[in-house]
């Protein structure tokens, strides 16, 4: 086998790890799928993402990206613009739709 189609092999493992992770999420919690799509499509850390209200998720699908200071580089005010998928952006639509604007996206479960 060649090094490309190992390579190939590899990444199409990877790939399927993550659908199948994916899948397991969709099934447990849509509050955790939706952070994990977040996560993956978008690859912002998670304590940037997860601490936004929905304001800043509506205006996202709205403008087709997120723009964000990351916490890890906030000392150097350096903004990043990371654009979104229609796929994304549906999601997040649907989790959303029933949401006020100014209620925190992901709601920490302890309380």
């Amino acid at each position: 086998m060649s090094e490309n189609n190992k390579r190939e092999e590899g990444l199409q493992d990877y790939l399927d790890l993550l659908e199948k992770m994916a899948e397991y999420l969709r099934q447990q919690s849509i509050r955790n799928y939706v952070i994990f799509e977040i996560g993956i499509n978008l690859g912002i850390r998670v304590t940037d993402f997860t601490c936004q209200k929905v304001r800043f998720y509506k205006e996202a699908c709205e403008n087709g990206f997120v723009e964000m200071i990351p916490s890890k580089t906030s000392r150097y005010k350096k903004k990043i613009r990371v654009y979104m998928s229609d796929e994304l952006k549906t999601l997040i639509t649907e989790y959303i739709k029933d949401m006020k604007e100014d209620e925190w996206m992901f709601p920490s479960r302890k309380g």
